[in-house]
Formats: structure tokens, sequence, C-alpha cells
């Protein structure tokens, strides 16, 4: 339940549009269903690999029919890598933060 930093290294603000954009192209063109958890951990992991810190959040809500849905987004600094886009739904029931080594 802890986030990695809001803070922004001005050198990342390149490489995170770059993983978010390549995510969401990805998840049209893969044989299995990329949905928002699956987007979202591919791009933690791909972050990982970059040495750049991560929040991954799951969130829950109800929808239109009162049943329970869930969604997964992901951010890094103050920018949303992956489910940005109905993030503002759903009630944060988990966080997982993926810190890496302090780069100097």
């Amino acid at each position: 339940m802890k986030e990695s930093s809001y803070e922004l290294n001005i050198g990342d603000k390149e490489i995170l549009a770059n993983v978010s954009r390549a995510i969401n192209i990805m998840s049209r063109y893969t044989i299995w269903e990329s949905q928002c958890l699956v987007k979202a951990m591919a791009a933690m992991k791909m972050l990982e690999k970059r040495e750049i810190d991560s929040t991954l959040y799951l969130g829950t809500a109800k929808d239109e029919n009162g049943g329970l849905i869930a969604h997964a987004w992901l951010r890094s600094g103050p920018f949303y890598i992956t489910g940005a886009e109905v993030m503002d739904r759903f009630t944060v029931v988990s966080k997982f933060s993926k810190r890496t080594w302090l780069r100097v």
C-alpha cells in the first residue's frame, strides 16, 4: 500500500510518453486480451527495466446495473501511463509501488 514519488525526473518525461504509447499500440495486436491489468503490469515491467519508479493502482466500482467492476492503472511521477481515462470512477483498494535503486 505504498506509492512511488510524484516528483518528475525531467529526463524520464519522453521515456514515460514512449512507454505509454507503446503499451496502447501493443494492446491492439496481442493474441490475448490486453485489458487494464495486463497493460499496467507490462508498463510497470518496462519502466522497471529502465530504472524508473512507478505505482500500480487497483480499484473497484459499481457498474450501471449495480455489479462490481475493477480497474487497474499505472502512475510514474505525476504522469498516468495506463488506465487514466476512467480511473476517476474507481475507489482505490490497493497500491503496489515499484521502487528502483536511486539513480545518480
